[in-house]
């Protein structure tokens, strides 16, 4: 809380005002207790001239700097526009004061150059008895021009805490914001973004339903996963595709749940097999097992992991 003082020439004693801070919403209390409450600003850059010492600008380039670190998080085109994280969650808040999600995970990669942020839906969906799985509304914007605003739908496994994207084609994403447009956080759009997550829902809870229908057997997984894994066209087989392979058909069985009644020897099963190797087990990047984490995360969410799910799902189907 700040405090003005006010002194006038008509009295002679002081008249002290209470100014109340602007509140914060539910989305900035959110991003303030992890650390992301922060804005990206766009600095101009320059280049030294090595013989004379002058500098000048990079025509079409700027910097993108946390305004509370000074931080360089990015280098973007002039079209570039920040989504600030702030700005992001403002489209979630409208979800969150309706109760529709609740503000649950957030966090940065590589310094803050991409964010996410993690509503859950006030849903839960039991694949088989006692295995059940929460349904997150995903948001996910970059700093340096690496990606666009997307809003997914996510899962994870209670089991194992197993986190995926894997959905049918059509239904995985819910909306993209380019960089170079204005963001909308109107209540229209939170509508239609809660109407799409709805309908991404019900089809990941018929895809679901129908892989721990569908039998399947060691060999007919193992068959799936050579052909994510598979050999080399000439030479012999990596020792670290083997490994993976290895790695993977291992948790077929003896993943975490795997041992549940009702999952055993099901295609969601296979799926819970290849998250679980995703989320805990791949080989990430990092010093630190928190920054190996988030790694595999980023990996989920956007790239070589993300699309290792989807095809395996498409292979779990087709099976």
């Amino acid at each position: 809380m700040d405090y003005l003082t006010l002194i006038t020439d008509d009295y002679p004693t002081t008249e002290t005002i209470t100014m109340d801070e602007p509140q914060l919403s539910l989305g900035e209390q959110f991003l303030e207790e992890n650390g992301m409450l922060w804005n990206a600003t766009k600095l101009p850059m320059y280049i030294e001239d090595p013989v004379t010492g002058l500098t000048r600008t990079v025509p079409g380039h700027h910097a993108n700097v946390r305004d509370d670190n000074n931080e360089v998080i990015g280098v973007t085109g002039a079209r570039h526009t920040n989504y600030q994280n702030s700005q992001v969650v403002k489209l979630g808040d409208i979800l969150a004061k309706e109760g529709d999600i609740t503000w649950e995970k957030a966090g940065m990669f590589h310094g803050g150059a991409s964010c996410y942020a993690q509503g859950k839906l006030q849903h839960q969906l039991e694949v088989v008895p006692g295995d059940k799985i929460d349904p997150y509304l995903t948001f996910t914007w970059a700093h340096d021009g690496s990606g666009s605003f997307k809003a997914f739908l996510t899962y994870i496994r209670i089991f194992c805490q197993n986190q995926s994207r894997a959905i049918a084609a059509d239904m995985e994403l819910l909306f993209k914001f380019r960089h170079t447009s204005s963001i909308q956080t109107n209540a229209e759009r939170a509508a239609k973004l809660l109407t799409h997550a709805d309908d991404a829902f019900i089809m990941l809870n018929n895809t679901m339903q129908e892989l721990a229908q569908k039998h399947l057997s060691l060999q007919q997984f193992v068959d799936i996963v050579h052909v994510l894994y598979p050999d080399p066209e000439e030479g012999p087989t990596p020792t670290k595709t083997l490994n993976i392979r290895e790695t993977i058909s291992h948790l077929f069985y003896h993943g975490i749940g795997q041992q549940h009644p009702g999952v055993r020897n099901t295609a969601w099963a296979g799926l819970n097999a290849i998250t679980e190797f995703t989320t805990h087990h791949k080989i990430a990047r990092g010093d630190t097992t928190q920054d190996k984490q988030l790694s595999r995360l980023h990996s989920t969410f956007a790239g070589s992991s993300a699309k290792q799910e989807q095809k395996t799902l498409e292979l779990l189907l087709a099976a």
